[in-house]
Order: C-alpha cells, then structure tokens, then sequence
C-alpha cells in the first residue's frame, strides 16, 4: 500500500510539473491490457489485505514487467528529450563562448590599435621637440622658440621650454 501511494504520488507530481509533450507521451504510451491487469491486481490486493489474491505469481510477474517495459519505454523518451536539450544549450554555450572571444580578440585589436595611434602621436611629438631643442643648442640661436598648438602636458613642457629658452635669450 505505502509502495502503491508513493509510485502513485511520485507520477502525479511528474505529470504536474513536467512539459505537456511528455505528459502526452506517458498518457499514450501507458495504455493496454499490461497497465488494465496491473491495476485490477493491485485492486484485488488491497480488497484482501490479509492474503489469498487468487493470482498467479507468475502472471503478475510477466504483468508487471510488461507495464515496467511500458514505463522503460517513457523513461527513454525523457531522457532522449534532455539529452537534446542539453546538446542546444551546450551549442548555444559553445557560440556564445566563441562570440565572446571574438568580441574579446577585437576589442583588444582596438585597445592595441588606439594604444599604438597614441603612442605614436607622443613619440613623434617628443622626438620634434627634442630635434628643435637640439638645433637650438647646436646653433645657439636662442631666439629661436620650439613651435606648439597642443595644450595637454606636452604642450605645458614646450611652453615652459620656451619660457627657458626666452629668459635665456634675454640672460645672453
């Protein structure tokens, strides 16, 4: 009876929580003369609690391996079923990670690519900079200023060579 009532409560829980195709399946799947005997036995049963079911053991056996089979037959479709739903998600992970390292691969292209521009406007500025300070003292001309238009910390450091090189000038 205990055994009965939890089968009984176990499959009235699947059939509540699970997807509407799988509960079609196990509704049509669950049918025939194997579950029909199952069930009349197991009236027969709890109609005499105290024995003398007057059924062959044999015959329940074979009954009930029939409708187990039946059972077996569910089982496989609902783990075909999740078998494919796990081969989706896996391949919509897949794409995803393989979308992310694209992603990931240009946005460091970009970073370096930017990181280069940058690195490359400084360094021409600085290498200009250094040439006309350069040619200032090798001809020293100081009345001579290093040309600039840029107002960030470079253009500050020209200005303030300019600064230097004028008082300089004037010192002379």
């Amino acid at each position: 009876v205990k055994l009965m009532s939890q089968q009984e409560t176990y499959m009235n829980r699947f059939l509540f929580l699970d997807a509407s195709e799988n509960t079609r399946f196990y509704t049509n799947t669950l049918v025939g003369t194997a579950v029909e005997e199952v069930n009349r036995m197991r009236a027969v049963a709890l109609s005499r609690i105290n024995g003398n079911f007057e059924i062959d053991a044999a015959y329940w056996f074979k009954t009930i391996t029939a409708k187990i089979n039946l059972l077996k037959k569910v089982e496989n479709h609902l783990s075909e079923g999740i078998l494919a739903q796990v081969k989706v998600l896996k391949d919509e992970a897949s794409f995803n990670t393989m979308l992310s390292i694209v992603e990931a691969i240009v946005i460091v292209f970009l970073i370096v690519g930017f990181g280069t521009l940058v690195a490359r406007g400084l360094t021409r500025r600085i290498f200009s900079f250094k040439k006309s300070l350069d040619n200032i003292v090798d001809t020293n001309d100081f009345s001579q200023s290093i040309s600039c238009t840029a107002t960030d910390e470079l253009g500050s450091i020209i200005q303030s060579a300019n600064h230097t090189i004028n008082a300089a000038n004037t010192a002379i």
